[in-house]
């Protein structure tokens, strides 16, 4: 006999209703597809965590601030070049963010997570491009500037 689960499906639309609940408004301030695709992540987790064929651990509960990480989906992100080697993004709640160009731009945006770890804050972008008549994914990482002048900019 099989236990009862609550799977990602379901607490989806637990968080759909949390949403609009006055005590819990600052869910509502992010794209709804965030706090589906981390609800997709830990549902995976422990997915891998249960199945007697993979050697995965328990999951650890790490503090908030350790690798610290927020998906976006790619019609909420917009990029826009700046300069030579430098280039903005748009991020929905913060506004525009200045960030150093680790690599060419190219193709649409799919999703972007924007993570934060010992050495800053960094844009990671999956693009799909054009190769012949298909269309492949591709995932670039930048590191964002982490200056005083760009946290101005996120504010304005």
């Amino acid at each position: 006999m099989k236990a009862d689960t609550l799977r990602a499906v379901e607490q989806c639309r637990y968080l759909t209703a949390a949403r609009s609940e006055a005590d819990l408004a600052w869910l509502a301030e992010l794209p709804a597809q965030a706090g589906q695709q981390i609800l997709q992540r830990l549902d995976r987790v422990y997915e891998n965590f249960f199945n007697p064929q993979l050697t995965a651990r328990f999951p650890a509960f790490e503090k908030r601030s350790h690798g610290l990480s927020v998906p976006l989906p790619g019609q909420a992100v917009e990029v826009r070049r700046t300069g030579r080697h430098w280039a903005q993004v748009r991020l929905p709640k913060l506004g525009w963010v200045s960030f150093r160009l680790s690599r060419t731009l190219g193709g649409a945006i799919r999703n972007a997570t924007i993570t934060r770890n010992g050495t800053g804050w960094h844009v990671i972008e999956a693009r799909a491009r054009r190769t012949g008549g298909s269309v492949t994914n591709s995932t670039r990482r930048r590191p964002s500037a982490s200056s005083p002048a760009t946290r101005a900019e996120a504010d304005a």
